[in-house]
């Protein structure tokens, strides 16, 4: 409660009132703000449910530079000027207020939710920063919390301290999270990873007779009860992430009892997805994807060449959920046997191949040949 008093209430130290706005600002200086963000005495909250934003007010512009200087007569520098004027006063008086918790540990399935949505953004955009900043999350979380001689991950890091069994969602995440980084640089370290975090996920968390992920591991003593997420809400179901990364997978690495598992866990639902497939719309899209063999891409080559990031640039302007990305490589032991054989066919030529659809076409070497090949696929 911004007055101190002690009683807990949602978002309090960031939500004012209108009168406390008029009382912190001269009357002139209350209304263009009033205005500028939409403040009402009754409040401004979009929603509220449960009555807890009732006369509070949520600081969103409602209106531009442009709209309050047309309106108030003004030059667009003077309102910034006002704009800026008043906040100061604002932010001053909320400094006098409690502030809430910090809540600032490091999990390890948030991280991987970020860490994928960089390395989409990188492969998408070709920005190097994006790919950066996901490579160095990606680094912290396999250095401080994945043990890869049990293959295990912890699911929380502060201060210093890595603590917590990982739970099935960190698993997804992150292996969804590497899947995407591999995606994005090539590097084949990350396939690997992801491969081994599966694994380790299937034994702990995949029950072989219902074919579903428990949200805890079997052998996790601190679980009274072991539940099953069967809804894909702020955060989607593990399961879903999971059946998406194990088609994935399969078609990255020719491993069908990776599919058998993503199948499994689609079926498992199957009731859910027909009667009300709102609650798992990830799941849903990993049904449609399983329904049809994902795109698969396959260059060969050394990552460092230019053609190669041509190609695979070429590639990403025609994303697609259900596009796989490989590169041809002999020494990787995960690959395919085609992608091996490619590599070899084409004695470290930069080339790309495109299986889509049921076949695969001939071999390119020029980004503008892929590009056309892709439109002419849709």
């Amino acid at each position: 409660d911004p007055e101190g008093s002690g009683e807990k209430r949602e978002g309090a130290f960031y939500l004012w009132t209108a009168e406390e706005i008029t009382d912190l600002l001269d009357p002139d200086e209350a209304a263009f703000f009033m205005e500028a963000f939409g403040i009402r005495p009754e409040g401004n909250a979009p929603v509220d449910p449960h009555g807890e934003f009732i006369g509070r007010n949520i600081l969103m512009r409602t209106a531009s530079d442009e709209e309050l200087a047309k309106r108030f007569d003004l030059s667009t520098d003077e309102v910034t000027r006002r704009l800026e004027e008043a906040r100061s006063k604002l932010f001053e008086s909320r400094l006098t207020r409690p502030r809430p918790g910090l809540d600032d540990k490091i999990l390890v399935a948030w991280n991987g939710m970020m860490i994928s949505a960089l390395a989409k953004g990188a492969l998408v955009l070709r920005d190097k920063k994006l790919l950066d900043a996901a490579e160095r999350a990606a680094r912290f979380i396999l250095d401080t919390l994945y043990d890869s001689t049990t293959g295990k991950l912890l699911r929380s890091y502060r201060n210093g301290e890595a603590s917590i069994d990982g739970k099935a969602s960190d698993y997804a995440c992150m292996i969804q999270a590497l899947i995407n980084l591999y995606q994005a640089s090539l590097d084949p370290e990350y396939l690997s990873t992801a491969i081994a975090l599966a694994e380790t996920q299937i034994e702990r968390f995949f029950d072989q007779k219902q074919g579903v992920f428990y949200s805890t591991a079997f052998d996790d003593e601190n679980a009274p009860l072991r539940m099953i997420e069967d809804n894909d809400t702020a955060e989607p179901s593990p399961n879903s992430i999971s059946a998406f990364n194990y088609l994935r997978l399969a078609a990255m690495t020719g491993r069908n009892e990776l599919r058998e598992i993503a199948l499994r866990t689609i079926n498992f639902f199957s009731s859910t997805l027909d009667a009300n497939p709102v609650a798992l719309p990830l799941m849903l899209a990993a049904r449609a994807m399983a329904d049809t063999a994902p795109a698969q891409l396959i260059v060969s080559g050394k990552r460092s060449d230019p053609v190669i990031q041509r190609l695979v640039e070429a590639a990403s302007r025609h994303y697609q959920l259900e596009l796989t990305i490989l590169h041809a490589n002999e020494n990787v032991e995960w690959l395919p046997s085609e992608a091996v054989a490619i590599a070899r066919d084409h004695h470290g030529q930069p080339t790309a191949r495109l299986c889509a659809k049921g076949q695969c076409y001939p071999a390119v070497i020029e980004p503008e040949e892929l590009d056309t090949l892709l439109r002419s696929l849709g």
